[in-house]
């Protein structure tokens, strides 16, 4: 029976992204990593709408008008207090002799001293950089449908199964 695999593999996607970042896989039955995905679902589908086209061509216009591309912004800060709460636990924890994760290498950073007071390192910046740094946002959607449609053209000509798996 035919199926679309494309929402179970941007799951594992994004939860091998959650562990990299996070230091931890979410259940895919729990609620906050189901509304994790639900929010960057429906951003990625706004954002490739005609709302989100016409924001960039009229900025200003369309900042005065209540459509889709606000809820963006919305569903953004949602996912920015999800990674702040995450950075929160990973201060609570932290122990700079065992990096665990993406979060506590920035945490190492921003307390080795070293930085000024314009550098790159701090709090707001790390939020954005787990969100933004191509771990999410880009990272999982784009490495999702690239095997989504490994595993189509695998299906389509079978003898490309055997070969790739002598590559791997």
């Amino acid at each position: 029976k035919p199926f679309n695999p494309h929402l179970f593999i941007n799951n594992a996607v994004s939860n091998i992204i959650c562990s990299v970042a996070f230091g931890q896989r979410f259940e895919y039955s729990k609620k906050k990593f189901m509304l994790l995905m639900e929010l960057f679902g429906k951003s990625l589908q706004i954002q490739a709408s005609i709302w989100a086209q016409l924001f960039n061509t009229f900025p200003r216009l369309m900042r005065r008008l209540p459509r889709p591309h606000q809820t963006v912004q919305h569903m953004l800060n949602d996912v920015k207090d999800f990674i702040r709460v995450e950075i929160k636990k990973h201060k609570q924890n932290w122990d700079p002799s065992d990096t665990r994760d993406y979060i506590d290498c920035f945490l190492n950073e921003i307390n080795m001293g070293k930085v000024q007071a314009e550098d790159a390192f701090h709090d707001e910046n790390l939020v954005m950089c787990v969100m933004v740094m191509d771990l999410f946002v880009a990272g999982s959607e784009t490495t999702s449908t690239t095997l989504c449609w490994g595993f189509l053209y695998m299906a389509k000509y079978p003898e490309m199964q055997g070969k790739s798996q002598h590559i791997f």
